[in-house]
């Protein structure tokens, strides 16, 4: 997808009613996991560790055409974002 190669391992994750926030582990490797909100998405490690982050991770999308390469932050982005928008009406 987009240049980045996607694992075959299921995801496990967790969507907040509460707030715009969704997590899915693993994510990229068995040690680490996405933590997407609105203002920011990281990739941390399961301790807590941040590997990398990035802050209004939907302006990152200004720009991209079809065939724009993505690096794993807009796939962590990507992921979050549609699947709080997908779930949360079925959450409320």
């Amino acid at each position: 997808m987009k240049g980045v190669e996607l694992p075959t391992t299921p995801l496990g994750g967790i969507a907040s009613i509460h707030e715009e926030m969704t997590l899915f582990k693993p994510f990229g490797q068995p040690d680490r996991q996405m933590v997407f909100t609105s203002q920011r998405v990281v990739i941390e490690t399961n301790a807590g560790e941040i590997v990398s982050d990035r802050s209004n991770p939907r302006e990152t999308f200004a720009g991209h055409v079809l065939n724009a390469y993505w690096d794993s932050l807009h796939r962590a982005c990507f992921n979050g974002y549609f699947a709080a928008l997908g779930f949360s009406p079925y959450m409320t």
